[in-house]
């Protein structure tokens, strides 16, 4: 059973210590990073996900504050706990959670060489919308 909980004074540790596979490494900046970044802006919201009592991954969303659009910025599965469904189902946790929260859509940007990430986000039913002016390529499912 996949759950997300907030990051804490309790957990967030654990959740900075956690790590993507090598060839991943290039694909996202570090969860300490994340962790810091969601305590000076309030508009982020950083989160562990659980299975069960073991923490597998961490993610953040947030609004953004060029277009006010919700975006998730961080979303990561730990290398030992990669090919077991737990981003698939953190993923759905995500977006079922967003859409009871009245949220019209979720957008994502991803590393153009991150065919894993662009497999997970299409199957979630994410559409592509093309390369951002940071580099990334943009994909968004509506509610």
């Amino acid at each position: 059973m996949i759950e997300l909980t907030p990051i804490t004074r309790k957990n967030w540790q654990e959740a900075a210590r956690l790590e993507v596979a090598p060839d991943q490494q290039d694909f996202i900046e570090a969860n300490v990073w994340s962790i810091a970044e969601s305590r000076f802006y309030e508009q982020l919201t950083a989160m562990a996900v659980y299975d069960g009592r073991t923490m597998v991954g961490f993610l953040m969303w947030g609004f953004s504050p060029e277009d006010g659009r919700p975006w998730l910025y961080r979303f990561m599965i730990d290398r030992r706990h990669q090919g077991r469904g737990h981003g698939a189902a953190a993923l759905q946790v995500l977006i079922k959670r967003l859409r009871q929260d009245g949220l019209p859509e979720l957008n994502v940007g991803y590393h153009r060489d991150n065919v894993v990430a662009e497999r997970l986000y299409l199957r979630a039913g994410f559409h592509k919308c093309g390369l951002a002016p940071w580099g990334e390529m943009t994909a968004r499912i509506d509610f």
